[in-house]
């Protein structure tokens, strides 16, 4: 709903925003001119015209809110956000503690609060950083089955020819050859490519 003010109007408004809620400045203006200005109204027209009140509402550390309530230990509306007796927050867990996420498992492996999957920190404590684009697979299908012999580093165009033709078994030696054979899928494809930019 579009407002019509007098220039005397525009003109309080703006001569008495600065420093004041909008809430202050509705209840000024209406008690100045006898009207029934909504907080939301003097909030957007002051937003439009890029006046800025200079208040700083940000909550003040130890302050208690506007409603003048704060949890006690004594009051039970608080107990659902408190911490469980025996939880331990992320980061205060020891080096080395592994978990679940999304299915994987991913390991503590440096303070305060760094995970990584632990397949992956794994590969790169053996050989070192995985280059992007690459991926470490479980040859043998098993994410459960973490050990450096049971991962392989390939591109992830390897893993979607893999993937796309279901050449990973649950025999490792099996999946060495599959992966060999996505080499050459990929080589092949590339050739192909080149020969036809060539015609």
């Amino acid at each position: 709903m579009k407002h019509n003010y007098t220039t005397e109007q525009h003109q309080f408004i703006k001569d008495n925003q600065h420093g004041i809620s909008r809430k202050e400045l509705a209840d000024k203006f209406n008690k100045k001119f006898g009207t029934n200005q909504k907080e939301t109204t003097m909030r957007a027209y002051c937003q439009n015209r890029g006046y800025r009140n200079g208040r700083d509402t940000r909550f003040a550390k130890g302050k208690v809110k506007d409603n003048g309530h704060r949890f006690t230990k004594d009051d039970t509306r608080g107990i659902p956000y408190r911490f469980k007796k025996g939880h331990e927050p992320l980061f205060e867990l020891p080096l080395g503690t592994k978990r679940l996420h999304n299915g994987y498992e991913i390991i503590k492996y440096k303070s305060p609060n760094k995970w990584q999957y632990t397949h992956k920190w794994l590969w790169e404590k053996h050989n070192g950083k995985i280059p992007d684009k690459h991926v470490v697979m479980f040859k043998n299908g098993n994410r459960e089955n973490i050990t450096i012999d049971n991962l392989e580093m390939i591109s992830m165009g390897q893993l979607a020819v893999l993937n796309r033709k279901r050449l990973i078994s649950k025999e490792p030696e099996l999946t060495e050859v599959a992966i060999n054979i996505s080499k050459l899928i990929i080589k092949s494809a590339q050739l192909g490519k080149k020969r036809g930019s060539k015609k």
